[in-house]
């Protein structure tokens, strides 16, 4: 919505133009009236969020353009004068970082998906790696965290096909730290990585678990590293120690997030601005402003608002607040009368959801509150207390409010992640005589064929006797297994040379023919992966 823009009316220009020119001053002009102007305060939701002040704004500027002297107060409180009093508190959990970060990561996703279809597999860890800086680095601005752990198993498979194992399986356990609940798809991911990743949700999940108590606003939604927890107040019991982000989010109110980090077997509590322990917004801003966006403006608010226009130098102070209907935003206004501190009505005026008549409907505002502050007296006094300000507003929103809350205060609590879980089994290995123990897989993962079991293929078992040359014999077929499940025999460190005896020839002459298979060739003792 684009702001008000306060024009001055042609006809009130003409009449302005038409006095100066017979040389006659209009009676008010040797005496401004001098008003102090309140924040317009919205009476019920829906609206935008900058409404009240874009109001206040083109009502204060209407008003010194038509003559009247305008005093502006962002607040009122206790004692203080309305020219010094402190504006509300700001959010202090407002987010702070890149909006565009998810956006920035999302790219680096996109380049770091086309290395991998090219195996260029460390440029696509290398990608994968600043897009999960981005979104550390920026994670209080990012609105769906979620994204960030299935960065981290997209790092984990690159860097598993890039033969880097230790890389790959700290990339997994970031993973299920920020998302204890995934599972992979056997669909989409082999056997051997759905059992390393298995093997990181074990370790992760064994983890000694914190408690995190979060303090809000009573119903707003609670999320967790990008997960949806419930409402709030809400405790977060079995949450895993580290980094997490808590963002709070309210339909109609501005986000709230805050980067914690949780300890094992401590309970830590979160508190957030609104929360049913804290100060209600009425009593932050002294009573006065919380009164009038409450619709019930009480004769000690009436005192203070008179008070601290005397001492502002006021001759009438001026209140107002806005709400919604399915037509329009519907504005009431009203004065308060410094001298005898008593309430007169203003011209009710509406603007349409376009905000099209906005500029007419201000311009009649203000010449109805020029007109009763010029004359002195007002017109429509009302001497109710407290005193309605919208008077075809039946209830007072905010209290429904406050009794829904109070329904909802009671304390929820959830699990942040699951129990621990089972070690991944270990794959049987039909192993082959004389065949060695397998220490460690250098080369890379790929994505497996439908229907095609993983196998490794050592080349230098190959049967080379003269009888199969021309179909070698695989002596051994093995299934590649995580690092913390293999074999730890001593043995599984030596590399067996297999002697291939050529035909006896003559005598001792031709016996230097013996070759050793395992020695001054760098290709043997490497691993093929098929998949």
């Amino acid at each position: 919505m684009s702001p008000l823009i306060p024009l001055r009316s042609r006809y009130t220009g003409l009449v302005l133009g038409t006095m100066l020119a017979l040389g006659a001053a209009p009676s008010w002009a040797a005496s401004k009236p001098k008003v102090l102007v309140l924040p317009y305060q919205h009476l019920n939701r829906g609206m935008p969020d900058d409404l009240g002040e874009q109001t206040t704004v083109v009502v204060a500027r209407e008003m010194a353009a038509q003559g009247v002297n305008v005093i502006r107060a962002d607040n009122v409180g206790g004692e203080a004068g309305a020219s010094s009093a402190p504006t509300e508190s700001s959010n202090p959990d407002a987010p702070v970082g890149d909006p565009s970060a998810q956006g920035k990561a999302e790219k680096y996703i996109s380049r770091a998906g086309e290395a991998m279809e090219d195996s260029e597999f460390e440029r696509a860890t290398k990608l994968l790696a600043r897009a999960a800086r981005v979104m550390e680095a920026n994670g209080d601005a990012v609105a769906d965290l979620r994204l960030l752990p299935e960065i981290y198993i997209q790092a984990g498979v690159a860097y598993f096909r890039d033969g880097m194992e230790d890389e790959g399986d700290d990339m997994l356990n970031k993973a299920v730290h920020y998302d204890p609940e995934r599972t992979l798809d056997a669909a989409d991911y082999p056997p051997i990585f759905i059992r390393v990743f298995d093997r990181a949700r074990f370790h992760v999940l064994r983890r000694p678990r914190a408690r995190i108590e979060v303090k809000a606003k009573p119903g707003a939604t609670v999320l967790l590293d990008g997960r949806n927890m419930g409402k709030a107040p809400i405790v977060l019991e079995d949450a895993l120690p580290g980094r997490h982000w808590i963002r709070i989010e309210q339909p109609g109110e501005a986000v709230q997030v805050r980067a914690i980090r949780a300890r094992g077997k401590k309970t830590l509590v979160v508190d957030f601005k609104g929360a049913a322990s804290d100060p209600q917004p009425e009593a932050n801003r002294a009573g006065v402003l919380g009164a009038v966006s409450a619709n019930a403006v009480g004769a000690p608010h009436i005192k203070q608002i008179a008070k601290a226009g005397k001492k502002a130098g006021a001759d009438y102070v001026l209140v107002g607040g806005i709400y919604k209907t399915d037509t329009a935003y519907q504005i009431r206004s009203a004065y308060v009368d410094v001298r005898g501190a008593r309430v007169g009505r203003l011209t009710e005026i509406a603007f349409d959801l376009d905000m099209l008549s906005a500029e007419i409907e201000v311009f009649k505002l203000v010449d109805d509150a020029k007109t009763q502050a010029t004359a002195g007296t007002l017109s429509d006094v009302d001497d109710a207390s407290p005193f309605v300000l919208a008077r075809k507003l039946k209830a007072p929103r905010r209290r429904r409010v406050a009794t829904r809350g109070a329904k909802e205060t009671r304390l929820t609590t959830v699990a942040a992640a699951p129990p621990p879980v089972a070690p991944p089994s270990a794959p049987k290995m039909p192993m082959a005589e004389n065949t060695r123990p397998i220490a460690k897989a250098s080369g890379p993962m790929i994505k497996r064929p439908v229907d095609k079991k993983p196998t490794l293929i050592p080349k230098d078992e190959v049967d080379t006797s003269p009888r199969s040359k021309s179909s070698p014999n695989l002596v051994a077929t093995q299934t590649l297994v995580p690092k913390d499940e293999q074999d730890d025999d001593e043995g599984g460190g030596m590399w067996w040379l297999w002697i291939v005896a050529g035909v006896a020839a003559a005598g001792a002459a031709t016996a230097g023919g013996i070759l050793l298979a395992g020695s001054g060739n760098s290709d043997q003792g490497n691993l093929t992966i098929n998949w």
